[in-house]
């Protein structure tokens, strides 16, 4: 069995230990230029990059189904007609999900959370 020490010691092993992370840090560049972030892709620096039209071209491309890429287009702008959204409105009686009962049925509980469409 170990021994703990008194919270004196304890605290002086934290102190030890934060001035070791501390020390083997190094400072960040004191010149007062403005950082800059560079996308690469496999050591070639990309000129431009955007997230939004990167995602476009994972979902709507040449050969998609419609309705699934319109389906994926609303989930990422949260705009699911889902039971929580349409209860905020007046639209609906209940938030909870029709699913399982437990939680409010968002987009994110239905992706992700729900215990009966992660089964599925």
């Amino acid at each position: 069995m170990t021994q703990v020490g008194t919270l004196e010691e304890q605290g002086h092993r934290r102190q030890r230990a934060c001035t070791f992370i501390f020390t083997g840090t190094p400072l960040p560049s004191q010149s007062q230029a403005c950082d800059e972030f560079i996308w690469m892709v496999e050591d070639d620096p990309l000129s431009k990059f955007s997230a939004s039209r990167t995602w476009a071209d994972s979902i709507w491309f040449k050969s998609c189904t419609p309705r699934h890429a319109f389906l994926m287009w609303i989930a990422q702008h949260d705009r699911m007609p889902s039971r929580a959204r349409l209860f905020n409105c007046g639209l609906c009686t209940t938030p909870n999900c029709c699913l399982c009962y437990s939680a409010p049925e968002s987009r994110d509980h239905l992706l992700l959370r729900c215990e009966v469409s992660v089964q599925i």
